[in-house]
């Protein structure tokens, strides 16, 4: 890819991450509604109330286990699930991603973050793992910039094993789960955020076949 698109497909997954990494608040959550198709939904309430909502859908989803809407957002959660209910919070996702992240050079405790995520360490938070796509496209438009195709093909392949083994394997679960929770706005960002990495998979194939 050139590197106008690796730039553009960095701030995509940089504002994906964000929703999850980030509470809302009056400078962000307009865009982010705008982005999610859910300005219209939410016009006639004011900013300052909106912030308030959906700060506390943060927290119910992700924070507080007793509440009804709370849906771990960890990959482990869904592809470690069984048919009695979830997966175990740390299972061999948690790992995987861990080893991933070292391999790479990525580290979580660098982003812009809500502090209790960081003192969780849960590498395979939904947050994380679109970050650290963040941070493969960064790396290829850097070593596309010194001309470094051995680089940039390395770090295009780190970008297609994370997209198939990882994310497209579990966003599509966590939309449904904030789905049925009725959890509209993270609902929404579980969604979009599926459908780009799932699309975003679909061009790197392209591409791939197209050097070959």
């Amino acid at each position: 890819m050139d590197g106008e698109t690796t730039a553009s497909r960095a701030d995509m997954y940089g504002f994906l991450a964000s929703l999850f990494l980030q509470e809302p608040d009056e400078q962000t959550l307009p865009k982010q509604l705008q982005a999610l198709n859910l300005a219209e939904q939410y016009a006639p309430s004011s900013l300052t109330a909106l912030v308030s909502s959906i700060s506390q859908e943060y927290f119910d989803c992700f924070f507080v286990p007793m509440s009804s809407k709370y849906t771990p957002p960890l990959e482990s959660v869904f592809t470690g699930a069984s048919s009695q209910g979830r997966g175990p919070l740390v299972g061999p996702a948690t790992q995987e991603t861990a080893q991933l992240y070292e391999t790479t050079g990525f580290n979580p405790s660098d982003l812009l973050a809500f502090a209790p995520l960081k003192e969780m360490a849960m590498p395979d938070h939904v947050g994380f793992e679109l970050a650290f796509m963040t941070y493969l496209c960064l790396q290829e438009e850097k070593s596309a910039e010194r001309c470094d195709r051995a680089a940039v093909k390395r770090w295009t392949e780190w970008q297609f094993h994370f997209l198939s083994e990882h994310l497209t394997c579990w966003l599509p679960k966590l939309a449904e789960a904030l789905e049925k929770r009725q959890t509209r706005f993270y609902a929404a960002a579980a969604s979009l955020s599926a459908d780009w990495a799932a699309a975003d998979l679909g061009e790197l194939m392209t591409c791939s076949e197209g050097e070959v």
